[in-house]
């Protein structure tokens, strides 16, 4: 920028300036504190107490899972080895992980960072994420886990496992069902003929549907 550029773009903002109305410091207080709750205004407005989130995993099998967000990261675990992964996952790494908790890690879409590895994050909050209403995630395995993992025939269980591949361009989508319900009936279409599975209770809190 010339000097000359830098003397014009000085008598704008000299401009700007001298058209604003003067201001007392209450003034400007009021005004910032009405300005603060018009945000809040508009957040509570998007303001849902559950989260979307949609989870996909390294074979591009889909599954959506809506929670409260007053429940905690170790939640969202329960929920993933009680209603979400295949038992035999992880049968063979169960007494070989010394004890720990978490042996898969979760990944968030935008921006992308993990949220889900180490047994601290159990205790967090998924308000205290500050995720919005919808969102991606990514499921791993982590690394050091891997030879005792058998992927073979998915991540889900089987009551689950038809979901929808998920493309660059295209996504295909399955009406979500609600699980409000004691027990969930879910039709597993694979094979030809329809067989239904009960699975195990589901929390009031939580629903869970396939994409």
């Amino acid at each position: 920028m010339s000097l000359s550029q830098l003397q014009k773009y000085r008598e704008m903002l000299q401009r700007q300036y001298s058209e604003q109305p003067l201001m007392t410091r209450a003034m400007r207080e009021k005004s910032l504190l009405e300005k603060e709750k018009e945000k809040e205004k508009e957040r509570a407005q998007y303001y849902r107490p559950v989260c979307e989130m949609r989870i996909k995993f390294p074979n591009n099998e889909v599954v959506q899972i809506t929670i409260d967000k007053n429940k905690t990261l170790g939640d969202l675990a329960r929920t993933f080895e009680e209603h979400v992964l295949r038992d035999e996952l992880f049968r063979h790494l169960q007494a070989s992980n010394n004890g720990t908790q978490i042996y898969y890690m979760v990944y968030l879409a935008r921006p992308f960072q993990c949220i889900l590895h180490q047994d601290a994050d159990l205790q967090q909050s998924i308000a205290s994420l500050q995720l919005g209403n919808r969102v991606s995630l990514f499921f791993k395995v982590d690394p050091q886990y891997r030879d005792y993992v058998d992927t073979s025939k998915g991540y889900l269980k089987e009551g689950i496992s038809q979901v929808t591949k998920t493309g660059m361009h295209h996504r295909g989508t399955i009406d979500p069902k609600e699980l409000e319900l004691e027990e969930l009936d879910i039709t597993h279409n694979g094979g030809g003929s329809a067989s239904s599975k009960k699975m195990k209770k589901v929390p009031a809190w939580m629903k869970l549907s396939r994409r």
